[in-house]
């Protein structure tokens, strides 16, 4: 996971969502996407 202090609370534990970008580099997902993967995930929503 890329160094960083934005984190998101998943289902109790803190989480930073990213995607592989380019030549395998990590990029975290703005925090607005974060808190909607977080919620989809904590929900049950595989999509």
């Amino acid at each position: 996971m890329a160094s960083s202090s934005t984190t998101v609370i998943v289902s109790g534990h803190n989480a930073q969502w990213e995607w592989e970008g380019d030549k395998g580099i990590w990029q975290q997902y703005e925090i607005n996407i974060q808190q909607e993967i977080s919620q989809a995930f904590d929900a049950g929503n595989k999509e």
